[in-house]
């Protein structure tokens, strides 16, 4: 069974340094830090365990006391050994005093400065630098915006300056992370076991295998946000240990399955080639599960094709559709095309999001029956509509047939306002938000046979929200009846476990997770953008990658990408962009936009300078306010 922790059964600042158990290294006085290339496996304890054959440069015979304590800081990123490298530029007293800890902060920007007349063999400085995020333990980013300040002290042993007295906890200059971490993609399971899920974890780059720091975190679990949404195939007290073949490839070492079931050792396989693919490490892969192969001997030397069933990478979906004038179109070369099906064009269509596989298209539409709402107590004059049907491309005896089925797209869910739908990566769960608050999960059914499947709703309800309700007092204070905390746009990932939301121009991620009797909930709701994006942001959605593309009202910065940890944000060129940008769209190939204008286009080209490439309009909406759509 998948060990899946079920909620039911378990559960800017002042940046505050986190104390560890200190370990002892003798300092040197100049010279380098040689750090070893090769040591047994052994599991993670935190983010960086990783031996490594890198020479870090030491103190320099005659540094003055600021290049010294520059010098510990740039050291400080490599922390094999606790930190050996970085203890070279203290005294042996204080190095034997340092508490390096768990968690590292990560500063934009570190400003040394003299406190006072430095004496002939005694200085102090002030340090301070404005904190972007934190690295803890088991290569965790999380996003904090502060302040660091605190004071070194340093004085002469031998005729050459070290540091006397230093803080506990580690500081890392961004520009030190950036060279010395990479990230990588962990991966467990979705809590029906029938999708992968990745956990993004940073790892110390410069050692000279990485398999098995990606095998220790996967044996150690989710990250403790995603918790209560995956979980693994993995049982409690499994070890792995990983390394590189001499002729090719890796071995992975797994104890603990005896009691495992085939069904799930399939499962644990896909967990471990997956992430060893995605790492780029060559296979194939041989995965041992207490001596014996872990699927059978037929399989002993396993590869994607192998594990493909769990392959975390969404389905290639390149057609584009749009809503335009308030109809329904797919968008091709020769032009605009539109829907043929229940939703028609008669102008009435607000949003829209397409199933994966393009069958399916989930409609919010301006309500004018003038019918009263009996469960809100409002008129629909005024009001929107949730629908869903088929998407109709095919001939009239095809369409009628789905037409039927579809019951005429009968309305499910009626606000006054409804967010553009999004679904889940098998297309039969539709979400959106009514009023701003609540989040409606629709469960559609078609049936086996698509031309006269069932077409009806199986289940809706409005999800549990309360943590997130909880999070927006927090951040206010508690204020809650002078805040309008309006849910503007709502969107579930690929990996359906991650939400992506504006709420008063702010994005926020969460985690859906099975709660109460089966039914999902909102948890681990954060803040995500508000380092580069603050309440700026008008759109957003999941990119293939996992990533977000993010709009915003921003001249200066309309279009972001944006990584759902928060370590990284990158600003897309913004050429020929008008903000504020509306509506963002994206495939592997392409990214859609929908400025103050019309729909523009951008082509992904890594080998190209983005800086000078100019957004397009897309032909079939040249010179229209279209909303882009692409299947998802």
């Amino acid at each position: 069974m998948m060990n899946k922790p079920w909620p039911s059964s378990r559960r800017g600042r002042v940046i505050a340094v986190s104390t560890a158990l200190c370990l002892g290294v003798a300092s040197s006085l100049s010279g380098c830090a040689t750090l070893p290339s090769h040591s047994d496996p052994k599991a993670i304890h935190s983010y960086a365990p990783g031996e490594s054959g890198t020479t870090v440069p030491g103190p320099q015979k005659g540094d003055a006391p600021d290049e010294v304590l520059r010098g510990f800081f740039s050291a400080s990123a490599h922390p094999s050994h606790s930190h050996k490298a970085a203890r070279a530029f203290l005294t042996s007293k204080s190095s034997d005093a340092w508490k390096d800890g768990n968690d590292a902060f990560i500063v934009q920007q570190l400003n040394i400065n003299s406190s006072g007349q430095p004496l002939d063999d005694e200085a102090t400085f002030d340090v301070s630098g404005s904190t972007i995020g934190v690295l803890g333990d088991g290569g965790t980013f999380t996003p904090r915006s502060g302040s660091y300040r605190s004071q070194f002290k340093l004085k002469k042993v031998n005729g050459e300056w070290r540091i006397s007295s230093v803080p506990e906890g580690i500081i890392l200059q961004s520009v030190d992370f950036e060279q010395t971490y990479r990230a990588y993609s962990v991966y467990f399971l979705d809590h029906t076991g029938r999708y992968l899920v990745s956990d993004r974890r940073w790892i110390y780059s410069q050692q000279d295998t990485i398999e098995s720091s990606l095998m220790s975190l996967l044996a150690s679990g989710p990250r403790q946000e995603l918790a209560p949404g995956i979980g693994t195939a993995l049982p409690a007290g499994t070890s792995i240990t990983a390394k590189s073949d001499k002729v090719g490839g890796s071995t992975v070492d797994i104890k603990g399955l005896s009691q495992v079931s085939s069904d799930d050792r399939q499962k644990i396989a896909g967990q471990v080639v997956w992430t060893l693919i995605h790492a780029d490490v060559r296979g194939p892969f041989t995965l041992m599960a207490d001596g014996a192969p872990l699927l059978d001997q037929a399989h002993k030397s396993l590869s994607a094709s192998d594990v493909s069933d769990l392959n975390p990478e969404p389905p290639e979906m390149n057609t584009l559709h749009a809503v335009a004038d308030g109809s329904l179109e797919t968008i091709s070369a020769s032009g605009a095309t539109g829907d043929r099906g229940p939703f028609g064009r008669d102008g009435k269509i607000l949003s829209a999001g397409i199933t994966p596989n393009g069958g399916l298209a989930a409609v919010v539409e301006r309500d004018n029956t003038g019918d009263d709402d009996e469960g809100r107590g409002q008129s629909g004059s005024g009001s929107s509509v949730l629908r869903i049907g088929h998407v109709m491309d095919t001939d009239a005896d095809t369409r009628n047939s789905l037409e039927e089925a579809d019951g005429a797209a009968q309305p499910i869910v009626r606000g006054r306002t409804l967010t553009r739908p999004s679904w889940s990566e098998d297309g039969t769960v539709a979400w959106t938000v009514a009023d701003g608050k609540e989040i409606h999960r629709v469960e559609y059914q078609t049936g086996m046979d698509s031309k006269s499947g069932s077409g009806s709703v199986k289940n809706e309800y409005i999800v549990d929200n309360d943590a997130l309700r909880a999070q927006l007092r927090s951040d206010d204070d508690g204020d809650d009846e002078n805040n309008d905390h309006k849910i503007s746009e709502f969107r579930v990932a690929n990996d359906g476990v991650r939400a992506a939301m504006i709420i008063g121009g702010r994005v926020f991620t969460a985690i859906i997770a099975p709660g109460e009797g089966g039914k999902s909930r909102i948890m681990s709701p954060r803040e995500l953008g508000e380092v580069f994006v603050g309440d700026t942001v008008t759109s957003l959605d999941w990119q293939p990658d996992g990533s977000l593309l993010i709009g915003t009202q921003s001249q200066d910065a309309p279009i972001w990408s944006v990584q759902p940890d928060g370590s990284d944000a990158t600003r897309l060129t913004s050429n020929n962009v008008q903000a504020p940008v509306s509506a963002v769209a994206s495939t592997r190939n392409e990214l859609y936009i929908t400025d103050s204008r019309s729909v523009l286009q951008l082509e992904r080209n890594n080998s190209s300078d983005t800086a000078t490439q100019n957004w397009r309009e897309v032909p079939g909406l040249q010179g229209i306010r279209a909303q882009p759509i692409v299947s998802r």
